[in-house]
């Protein structure tokens, strides 16, 4: 797709703490980095970066959260992805992001 950008990521799936907690995957430091430079007005404004998501064959839009205290963005992976991908905390995925170029 003309004016997208792509990167493609490994990272292990971890549970936030706490009853019924979500489940995230950390971007990669130096891709959080150049999407914080690229996106600097968008990240200053609400933290979040609209994005398509690809785990194996599931497909889905998302945001990402950025994590100041870890200098990263943080991937939420739902439910319905992780059960019909048997994905369950420590599992290591390849994902393929793709959000629109600023």
């Amino acid at each position: 797709m003309k004016n997208m950008l792509h990167y493609e990521f490994d990272a292990n799936l971890w549970q936030v703490p706490g009853r019924g907690g979500w489940h995230m995957l950390n971007l990669p430091l130096q891709l959080s980095s150049e999407l914080k430079l690229l996106f600097t007005h968008q990240c200053a404004a609400r933290g979040r970066l609209s994005v398509e998501v690809q785990i194996e064959d599931q497909l889905w839009q998302t945001s990402l959260l950025r994590d100041d205290s870890a200098s990263v963005f943080l991937l939420p992976v739902k439910f319905e992805v992780r059960k019909d991908l048997k994905l369950k905390a420590g599992d290591l995925c390849t994902v393929k992001l793709k959000l629109k170029a600023p």
